[in-house]
């Protein structure tokens, strides 16, 4: 999916038909936040695949594209999932003195530690601090928010009812299990006159991020198994590509579909491929288990597994077993 403007989505068309002053309001942050997206973050991760304002822009098309029915929520929500997909990654974008704290041991988060990260890298800081922000940039994000956007998260009518409590929770759920969101989340929240489902948006969150993936960008958690045996991005880039640009789609059961056709001649990209695609089978079958019980407009119908139309040029698939631990280290 190439790079898009932001009138093209539809998440966002509809909250300006529906409220144009919470459109305004988020088109404040937008502005905002987006030199942040389009030039820090490429400073710390220079060899990772684009976390950029346009990786945000395709996850609102790809939500856009996974909802049940997007004329059946309403603007608090839609304004929920368009934060979500502009902000949820905003803690990869670590400041000069961040970084400088996180060397010295002054900033951490939770338990991660970053002496026993560079260790991991033999003492290469600059690999250390990448795999450090990495992991725990969806606790970032949502710091990032409760301490810098509270002021501008807010209800156009209602300025005294803030709304950065459960941004702030549904960016980080990218980055944890099924169990934290049942856990954090909300199904039946409200603020001001409008009711909502966070924990619906987070998982729309987690689908339509996991599915911003083809030859231009490739997920880090990927580009990092393959690195250590001498692939590069370039090389990456060279050996594979998805070819559709759709990748949901609608069967004539009203079901929806995931769908990656493409070409790939190096064996080992493949089974770390085929791995990411299990993935992508999990958190299908996730959504459609934490959304079954749900109101019908929340209720996803997608068929729980990949159809995988990628087609190996040059050798045969004989052994694909090779599994990545995505637990281990989280990162969309």
């Amino acid at each position: 999916m190439s790079n898009i403007s932001l009138e093209e989505v539809k998440i966002i068309k509809k909250i300006k038909e529906k409220n144009e002053g919470i459109y305004h309001s988020f088109m404040t942050v937008y502005n905002l936040v987006e030199p942040l997206l389009n030039t820090r973050i490429s400073q710390v991760f220079p060899f990772y695949t684009m976390h950029d304002v346009n990786h945000s822009l395709r996850i609102m098309r790809y939500m856009g594209e996974l909802l049940p029915d997007l004329e059946e929520l309403n603007e608090f929500e839609l304004l929920l999932l368009a934060y979500s997909a502009l902000l949820h990654d905003i803690g990869m974008a670590a400041s000069e003195e961040e970084v400088n704290q996180i060397k010295k041991g002054v900033l951490e988060y939770n338990d991660f530690k970053y002496e026993s990260i560079l260790k991991k890298f033999n003492g290469n800081h600059i690999h250390a601090i990448q795999d450090y922000v990495r992991r725990v940039h969806g606790i970032r994000s949502a710091d990032y928010v409760r301490n810098s956007l509270k002021d501008y998260l807010r209800l156009p009518d209602l300025t005294s009812i803030s709304f950065e409590d459960q941004v702030s929770l549904i960016c980080q759920s990218h980055t944890e299990d099924i169990n934290w969101i049942k856990g954090k989340l909300k199904k039946d929240g409200r603020k001001g006159q409008y009711t909502f489902n966070a924990q619906f948006c987070a998982i729309i969150l987690r689908l339509a991020d996991i599915l911003d993936f083809d030859s231009q960008r490739t997920p880090p958690i990927l580009l990092q198994s393959v690195s250590p045996e001498g692939i590069s991005k370039e090389e990456w880039i060279q050996h594979f590509s998805i070819e559709n640009s759709d990748k949901v789609q609608k069967n004539d059961r009203g079901f929806r579909l995931i769908e990656l056709h493409g070409r790939c001649d190096n064996p080992n990209i493949h089974r770390k491929i085929l791995s990411y695609i299990d993935w992508i089978n999990i958190e299908l079958n996730n959504a459609n288990d934490l959304t079954q019980d749900f109101q019908d407009k929340y209720r996803l119908l997608l068929l729980p597994k990949v159809y995988n139309f990628i087609e190996s040029e040059g050798y045969t698939i004989a052994d694909m077993k090779f599994k990545v631990n995505y637990n281990s280290s989280p990162s969309y």
